[in-house]
């Protein structure tokens, strides 16, 4: 491939990459995804065994109280905010409630 056409696949990829990146900050931005609000009953949200790594909780997290642990997310309590959107997100329904 042409030095011409390698350049324009990068750019193809760094467009793509970065309009991926960007989709949760733009979609707030634009009001697509609601706010999190405190919840009526303040459950304890727990990230359970069979976290997949998908990223859905910790990108969604409004209070950023997900982060990576040794081989799955963890739930830091503190600046949990209660509002159940990790819980929600979350596709392996490995997120508990108590």
């Amino acid at each position: 491939m042409s030095d011409a056409g390698s350049n324009l696949t990068r750019r193809k990829f760094m467009i793509v990459g970065s309009v991926a990146a960007a989709a949760p900050f733009v979609m707030k931005m634009a009001g697509l995804v609601p706010e999190a609000k405190a919840a009526d009953k303040q459950y304890t949200y727990t990230i359970g065994p069979g976290c997949l790594g998908c990223h859905y909780c910790f990108n969604e997290c409004p209070g950023g109280a997900i982060h990576w642990g040794n081989s799955a997310y963890v739930i830091e309590h503190k600046k949990c905010l209660h509002c159940g959107t990790c819980y929600n997100v979350c596709n392996a329904g490995v997120v508990t409630r108590k």
